[in-house]
């Protein structure tokens, strides 16, 4: 049986210590891999996921019980004023569980690397 669990994700940009807009990032897409503890492995994507610096991105996706660990990997496009073509990044954060506790609550900073 499965149940549903989300994830809240509330990106930040910056440039030499200074925050961007969040309205350069095109063709976002979050990936969110679940692997429960018999080794089976489930992958949800989330295509055009729009960002903005007022509120969190809420992905809800279904995990199946005995669930050892989640991977959410973002890879979104940017341009950048000294480029011609945009630039890819990208990346990725594993989360793994402890069976015995009945509810986890977890914040993570993960960052997109170009």
């Amino acid at each position: 049986m499965s149940s549903k669990s989300k994830v809240l994700l509330q990106p930040r940009l910056y440039l030499n210590d200074e925050p961007v807009p969040l309205t350069i990032l095109k063709d976002t897409k979050v990936v969110v891999t679940s692997l429960s503890q018999m080794g089976i492995s489930s992958s949800n994507t989330f295509d055009n996921i729009e960002f903005n610096h007022k509120s969190e991105a809420e992905i809800e996706f279904p995990v199946a019980a005995k669930l050892e660990s989640i991977t959410i990997s973002v890879e979104t496009k940017a341009k950048l004023m000294t480029k011609d073509e945009p630039v890819t990044l990208s990346s990725s954060h594993t989360i793994s569980f402890n069976q015995h506790l009945c509810k986890i609550i977890q914040t993570n900073h993960f960052y997109l690397n170009f």
